[in-house]
């Protein structure tokens, strides 16, 4: 007997396909946020949909190090100069009131 009191397991396959259709359709927020130009010589643009404003950007070394945080002011667009940084490998995280995004991103 399944968990809906049916006999076999064509009930319970139905509630998962139904439920892996329906996750699959939405748009994550990693998929809805914009980073570029990618790779860069200086500025960064960073593009959320408006139900997701933009709390504090955090931009991370690939060793891990942060190198540069702004506050967002809950916009849903924001510019950063990288030009303090030099040419590398960096992490991008996004933190907004929809959840955080890490994007990795080269300055050149």
């Amino acid at each position: 007997v399944t968990s809906d009191g049916c006999k076999g397991n064509l009930s319970d396959t139905r509630q998962d396909a139904v439920l892996e259709r329906v996750l699959a359709n939405e748009p994550t927020l990693l998929s809805l946020v914009k980073v570029y130009p990618n790779p860069t010589d200086d500025k960064l643009v960073i593009s959320v949909p408006e139900s997701a404003k933009i709390e504090r950007v955090s931009v991370f070394a690939t060793s891990g190090m942060l190198t540069m945080e702004q506050l967002g002011n809950k916009a849903t667009t924001m510019e950063l100069s990288l030009s303090a940084l030099p040419q590398g490998n960096y992490v991008v995280e996004i933190k907004t009131t929809q959840g955080t995004v890490n994007q990795k991103i080269t300055k050149r």
